[in-house]
C-alpha cells in the first residue's frame, strides 16, 4: 500500500472536518478502481483540533512512527507553521490545501507545498481593491490573533500604508475565540465615520462579528471586508441576509460559471448535500495534483527506500505547471525551497455576498493574478 497521513482540525471544531471527508472519500474512490499503480492508498489521520502542539505531535508520529510516505494538512495556519521544522528535519513532504498565513512557506523548507492562497497575495490584492475599487480612506480593523486571519489584516494594513500613506482609523487585536467583540467594535465606531471595516477571524469570529457590528450600530453603508474564512459555507449560514455585502479574499466562488467549477459544485452538492467553499476547491485541487505525483513518482515502497520515495514524490509534486483545477488560478510549483516555488496558486479573488443562508450567493468582484 500506499500509506499517507492527513493531519485536520477534525473533532470539536467545523474547520477541517469536511476536508477531511472530502479527502479519504477520494482516496476511496481510487481504491475501489484499483489504486495508484496497482496500489491502494492507506490514510492513517490525527487530529489537531487546531492546536500547535497537537500539530507537531501529529507530525512527529506521522513522519518518524507511522513513516508514512507525505502528510496532508493541517488546517488552521497556527498548527502548520509549527510542523514545518519537523517535515523538514524528517525529509516527509507535506501538502496543504488550507493554511494561508505566510510563515508557512517562508521557512525556506523544501518539504512543503500549498494548493492554498497565500496572505501576501490576498493582502495585495484587497488592499488594491479596497483604495481604488472601493475608494475607501477611513479604515477599521479588528481581527483575532489566529495566525491566518492575522497575518491577512495586518498584511493589508501594511500594504495600504507602506503604498499609499494610509493609516487605520483604527486597529484592535483581540484574543483568538473571544465570544464579545463588541468594546473593539464600539472601538471602530467611535473612530469614524468609516468607509470599511475589516473584521477577520475564523468563520465563527467572523460571523460573530458582523452580527455584533450591527449591534453596536455600524450602519450597512460601511462595507464589511473579511480574510478568507468568510468564504465558509457556514457564514452566511450563521448570518442570513445580515451577510449581505460582506466582501471577502477567496480562492473560489460557487457561482462563477466556468464550467470546471459547475461540474465540481454539482459532484460535491450532489455528495454532500451542500455547497462547497474553498477550502473544499483548495482540497480537490491538491487530491489531483497529489495522485498525478503519486502514478508518476518511481516509488519503490520499502523500509529501505523511504527517504528516496519521499524525495521522488516532492519533486514530481514540483514539476507541476499550470495546474487547472477548480480554483481562482493555474497552479505551478518548482524546485527551490522558496514561497515563490511552493506558493502554487498567485491569483486572489474579492468576492462578495448577494444573499444569505444555506443556498447563499456570491459574485466575483474581481480576479487578479499577482505576478511573480
Amino acid at each position: 500500500v500506499l500509506h499517507l497521513g492527513l493531519t485536520f482540525w477534525i473533532t470539536g471544531g467545523k474547520y477541517g472536518y469536511p476536508n477531511f471527508v472530502q479527502i479519504k472519500d477520494l482516496f476511496e474512490e481510487v481504491n475501489a478502481k484499483g489504486g495508484i499503480n496497482g496500489r491502494k492508498v492507506k490514510i492513517t489521520e490525527y487530529d489537531t483540533t487546531c492546536t500547535p502542539n497537537k500539530a507537531v505531535d501529529n507530525a512527529t508520529k506521522l513522519a518518524y512512527e507511522d513513516k508514512v510516505l507525505l502528510i496532508i494538512g493541517a488546517g488552521c495556519s497556527s498548527s502548520s507553521i509549527p510542523m514545518i521544522p519537523i517535515i523538514t528535519k524528517a525529509g516527509v513532504p507535506m501538502f496543504t490545501s488550507m493554511s494561508s498565513n505566510n510563515k508557512v512557506t517562508n521557512q525556506g523548507s523544501a518539504w512543503i507545498f500549498r494548493t492554498s492562497v497565500a496572505d501576501r497575495f490576498y493582502a495585495k490584492v484587497m488592499g488594491e481593491y479596497v483604495y481604488h475599487d472601493l475608494g475607501a480612506r477611513r479604515i477599521a480593523y479588528v481581527y483575532s490573533t489566529d495566525a491566518a486571519p492575522n497575518g491577512f489584516s495586518k498584511g493589508v494594513r501594511d500594504h495600504l500604508r507602506d503604498t499609499y500613506g494610509l493609516e487605520p482609523v483604527a486597529d484592535e487585536e483581540y484574543q483568538y475565540k473571544s465570544t464579545d467583540l463588541r468594546s473593539f467594535l464600539m472601538k471602530a465606531k467611535a473612530a469614524g465615520p468609516l468607509d470599511a471595516l475589516f473584521i477577520s477571524d475564523q468563520q465563527d469570529g467572523i460571523a460573530l462579528g458582523v452580527r455584533q457590528s450591527f449591534e453596536v450600530g455600524i450602519p450597512a453603508s460601511v462595507t464589511r471586508l473579511h480574510t478568507s474564512s468568510a468564504a465558509l459555507a457556514d457564514v452566511p449560514k450563521l448570518l442570513g441576509d445580515m451577510v449581505i455585502g460582506s466582501t471577502y479574499s477567496s480562492s473560489f466562488a460557487p457561482d462563477n460559471p466556468d464550467p470546471r467549477v459547475a461540474k465540481f459544485v454539482k459532484w460535491y452538492e450532489d455528495k454532500y448535500d451542500q455547497r462547497p467553499d474553498h477550502l473544499m476547491a483548495q482540497s480537490d485541487d491538491l487530491f489531483r495534483i497529489l495522485l498525478k505525483a503519486l502514478t508518476d513518482a518511481d516509488i519503490k515502497n520499502t523500509p529501505e527506500s523511504l527517504a528516496a520515495d519521499r524525495a521522488a514524490i516532492r519533486d514530481e509534486i514540483a514539476k507541476t505547471k499550470d495546474f487547472l483545477g477548480v480554483n481562482s488560478g493555474p497552479i505551478s510549483f518548482c524546485a527551490d525551497p522558496t514561497p515563490d516555488c511552493r506558493d502554487g496558486n498567485r491569483t486572489a479573488m474579492v468576492v462578495k455576498y448577494t444573499k444569505g443562508g444555506k443556498d447563499f450567493e456570491t459574485v466575483i468582484v474581481k480576479a487578479v493574478q499577482v505576478p511573480y
